[in-house]
């Protein structure tokens, strides 16, 4: 979760989950150390991109069950260290949560989904020839091709359609 949406995260899982006992993993180094002995007693972790970087080597020896990704846009880029730190974490459920999958490139697309579902779209190097470095006359069918393998896997909601 960004930092800045760590406190709304920590409202609304309040608000719909009170039963949940939900942790804001955050603070200066000593404090995460004492928080993490208490990762166990916690359902939900709210952390920040920032504290997964840092707390990269702790973090990834948890065990997890879900791991949820609040602008999961945060981790477009497979060579960044944000990027990297994030897919060290372990857990058999995975979800991504962004309004803007894609920004620059399909490379924004391909490390989401890659986050998701390892694998998927094959390794970034294939999906690069597959998908990017071809021809304009098969720009149109590949991304057809590519639409179809993600399709299960996004769920996309307008505004209007949330607030109806």
């Amino acid at each position: 979760v960004p930092l800045t949406l760590i406190f709304n995260w920590w409202e609304e899982c309040h608000k719909f989950a009170p039963t949940l006992k939900v942790l804001r993993y955050h603070g200066n180094r000593s404090d995460r150390a004492r928080q993490l002995k208490q990762f166990n007693e916690h359902d939900i972790v709210l952390c920040s991109y920032g504290v997964i970087l840092q707390d990269q080597k702790a973090l990834s020896q948890q065990k997890l069950t879900y791991i949820i990704l609040d602008e999961s846009q945060k981790i477009k880029n497979p060579q960044t260290k944000t990027y990297k730190a994030v897919n060290r974490l372990n857990a058999p459920h995975k979800l991504a949560l962004t309004g803007t999958p894609i920004e620059n490139s399909l490379i924004d697309l391909w490390a989401q989904i890659n986050f998701v579902n390892p694998g998927l779209l094959g390794s970034l190097k294939q999906f690069q020839k597959q998908y990017i470095e071809i021809e304009e006359a098969e720009r149109g069918t590949q991304i057809s091709a590519l639409k179809k393998i993600v399709y299960p896997f996004i769920l996309r909601r307008t505004k209007e359609e949330v607030e109806t």
